[in-house]
C-alpha cells in the first residue's frame, strides 16, 4: 500500500469514526478508530478520538489511559492534556486534573482554553480568588471568549457582586446579541433589583429572539404591572395565555392586574384558576387566600 493509499484510508476511517460518534453510534466509531491505529499506531487524533469515545461510553479510567496513549506520542499536546484533566475531574482526581492544567498552561499560557478549564476547577473547589485571578488572566487574552466571560459573570453572581455581573452580561450579549439565556438573566437581576426599566428593555430583547414564548410574555407583562403600565401588561399576559392557557404564572399575574384594578371577582377567578393549574406553587395559595379574606372585610 502506498503512502497516498494510506492517508486516504486513514482519512475515510477518520469520517466513518466521525459521523457514527455524531450519531451516538460509539462501539461503530470505536471499530473505526481502533482500525486507524492498526495503520498507524502512532496516529495521535486517533488515540483522542477514542478518549471521547470512552468517556461517552461512560469508561473514564479507559479514556485516561488511551490520552496518556496520545501524550506517550506528544507530550506537549495541550488537547490531550485538558482532556486528560477534565477525565480526572470526573472521576474526582482534582490534584491530578489540576496537574494536566498546570502543565497545559507551561505548554502554551496563550491558550485560553487552558485557562477556563483551570479556573472552572478552581471554582468547582470553592476557591474563588483564584478562580477570579485565572478567569482575568485568560479575558485579557481573548476579551471576546464567551465561555470565559460567562464564568466570570457566573463567578461574580456567586461573590454576590451582581453590579459585575450584570456588566460582564452585557458584555456577553453584545458580542452575541442573540444570546436568549443571557438576556432572560439581566432580566431577572433588573427585576429582582427593582430596576424595572431596563428589566423591561431585556424582556423585549428576549421576545425579539423568540416572540412566542409565553414565560417571558408573562414577565415582561408583570414588570410592566410594577412600573404602573396597566394596559400594556394586561395585553402582554393575555397574549402569554393564548399562547399557553396552562402556565399557571399568567393566570396569576392576571389576577394581580385585576386586583390592582379593583375588579375583585375577575381576581378571585384568575388566581383560582393560576390555583387549579399548579396548587403546588406557595404564592398562588397565598394569592387566592389573601383576596378571599380581603373581600370577607369588605363584606
Amino acid at each position: 500500500m502506498s503512502d497516498e493509499e494510506r492517508n486516504e484510508d486513514i482519512l475515510k476511517l477518520i469520517k466513518q469514526g466521525t459521523d457514527y460518534f455524531d450519531k451516538y453510534q460509539f462501539e461503530k466509531s470505536l471499530n473505526c478508530f481502533h482500525s486507524v491505529l492498526e495503520i498507524d499506531p502512532n496516529h495521535g487524533e486517533a488515540y483522542l478520538a477514542l478518549a471521547n469515545i470512552y468517556r461517552a461510553l461512560g469508561k473514564i479510567p479507559e479514556a485516561i489511559e488511551t490520552c496518556q496513549k496520545a501524550l506517550d506520542i506528544a507530550p506537549t499536546d495541550v488537547t490531550a492534556l485538558l482532556l486528560q484533566g477534565n477525565f480526572h475531574y470526573e472521576l474526582g482526581n482534582i490534584t491530578s486534573s489540576f496537574r494536566c492544567y498546570h502543565q497545559a498552561a507551561e505548554i502554551d499560557p496563550k491558550n485560553t482554553d487552558v485557562w477556563f478549564n483551570l479556573g472552572n476547577l478552581h471554582k468547582s473547589q470553592k476557591e474563588y480568588e483564584q478562580a477570579l485571578e485565572v478567569f482575568q488572566k485568560g479575558e485579557s487574552l481573548d476579551s471576546s471568549d464567551l465561555g470565559l466571560l460567562i464564568m466570570l459573570a457566573d463567578l461574580y453572581e456567586e461573590l454576590e457582586d451582581i453590579d459585575k455581573a450584570v456588566n460582564y452580561y452585557y458584555k456577553i450579549v453584545k458580542l452575541s446579541p442573540d444570546a436568549y439565556s443571557i438576556w432572560v438573566r439581566l432580566a431577572e437581576l433588573h427585576f429582582d433589583r427593582n430596576e424595572y426599566k431596563d428589566a423591561e428593555k431585556c424582556q423585549l430583547e428576549v421576545l425579539r429572539i423568540d416572540p412566542q414564548d409565553y414565560i417571558a410574555l408573562n414577565n415582561l407583562g408583570y414588570n410592566q404591572l410594577k412600573l404602573g403600565e396597566i394596559d400594556l401588561a394586561l395585553e402582554n399576559i393575555n397574549k402569554s395565555i393564548e399562547i399557553f392557557p396552562k402556565y399557571a404564572n399568567s393566570w396569576d399575574s392576571l389576577g394581580e392586574i385585576y386586583e390592582v384594578k379593583d375588579e375583585f371577582d375577575k381576581a378571585l377567578e384568575f388566581y383560582t384558576k393560576a390555583v387549579e393549574l399548579d396548587p403546588s406553587v406557595e404564592v398562588h395559595l397565598k394569592n387566592k387566600k389573601r383576596l378571599v379574606e380581603k373581600l370577607k372585610e369588605k363584606n
